[in-house]
């Protein structure tokens, strides 16, 4: 009788057990969450659904750089009144009260900002189609420590001219400054779709236009830019277009402290669009650095989440096999001790 009784708890113990593992994984199967993604984890977004899209970004409209960022949504048709909105896979910025026109200059921005993850390094591709509106620019803005804001705010920020002359331009306070930009690649259609790659791994920023295999513009970053921050798609004030989002994570390592550079010559911002900045050849470039020994930006205490990780569903699981084992103890003491059923019915 004893032996019996063991068996039948070893056995309900064994197979809550496994009923708890498999819970866990069915819930990582379908989306568990975890605090970060993994290194070499991409995330995509294609832009196919409204609810997708807000669910994972956070879109916001400021009428002019150090203005308040007023929180939308991203509309699921060209009949939303809302800044942007998605259509046959593409991110559309349409006018919302004239709030597109030659008249605004390089004000007026539509901003959406990916808020399930903060980046220091990665690897990104994502399409753009300027517009024809003005002849302002689709910008991807990087390591930045607020959502919501323009690039010359918080991070930094990459862009085409209209001549494809491909542009860094940053935060003040985070030390890129700018612009810089690289030489026209000739041929280039500001109303036909383009493709950036970039590639942020510690102070060195590569950007890749078209795919082609010569970087358009490279540059060593200040080491006050190395930090943990959003990116962002931003459409200033033109009916920017986007397509096929692409981010993977990559190995953050600490750097080597840092050695003071004095400051670099940047472009005079009045100048017209074609001569909006420096040549980066004309640049002396800031002195080199390696990834090493010093602090790496730590992320926040409470991230966003992301999908398709599994540390929440290791949790699920942890604290479910422990409760396994404490109805199986439970089991076992009511066994031993008939007249716990006064108190605690075993069947429940």
């Amino acid at each position: 009788m004893k032996k019996t009784a063991i068996r039948n708890v070893f056995i309900t113990c064994a197979a809550m057990f496994v009923a708890a593992m498999l819970a866990a994984a069915l819930l990582f199967a379908q989306g568990g969450v975890a605090a970060y993604a993994d290194e070499g984890d991409t995330y995509t977004q294609n832009f196919t659904s409204a609810d997708a899209v807000n669910e994972d970004f956070e879109a916001y409209y400021q009428s002019t750089m150090g203005a308040s960022s007023n929180r939308v949504s991203v509309g699921a048709s060209s009949s939303d009144t809302t800044n942007y909105y998605v259509e046959r896979g593409e991110l559309i910025r349409h006018s919302v009260e004239g709030d597109i026109s030659r008249d605004l200059g390089t004000d007026s921005f539509a901003i959406l900002t990916f808020t399930k993850q903060q980046y220091v390094n990665f690897d990104l591709t994502v399409e753009y189609k300027m517009g024809a509106a003005t002849y302002y620019w689709p910008v991807v803005a990087f390591r930045q420590s607020e959502a919501g804001k323009y690039f010359l705010e918080t991070g930094g920020g990459i862009f085409a001219q209209q001549e494809g002359m491909v542009t860094l331009w940053g935060a003040d306070v985070d030390g890129i400054g700018g612009p810089y930009e690289s030489t026209s690649p000739g041929g280039y259609d500001r109303n036909a779709w383009h493709k950036f790659r970039i590639r942020l791994d510690g102070l060195d920023l590569t950007v890749w236009l078209d795919g082609s295999g010569t970087p358009a513009l490279t540059r060593k970053l200040p080491y006050s830019a190395f930090k943990r921050g959003y990116i962002s798609l931003i459409s200033v004030n033109n009916d920017s277009r986007f397509r096929n989002f692409s981010v993977t994570e990559l190995a953050t390592k600490a750097l080597d402290a840092e050695v003071p550079q004095p400051p670099k010559p940047s472009a005079d911002t009045n100048d017209s669009l074609d001569k909006l900045a420096e040549k980066v050849d004309k640049i002396d470039e800031l002195g080199g650095k390696t990834q090493s020994s010093a602090t790496v930006p730590e992320k926040p205490e409470q991230p966003k989440q992301v999908k398709g990780c599994g540390g929440a569903a290791t949790t699920s699981a942890t604290v479910a096999a422990l409760g396994a084992l404490a109805v199986s103890a439970l089991l076992v003491y009511c066994k031993k001790k008939r007249d716990c059923r006064a108190r605690f019915t075993c069947s429940q």
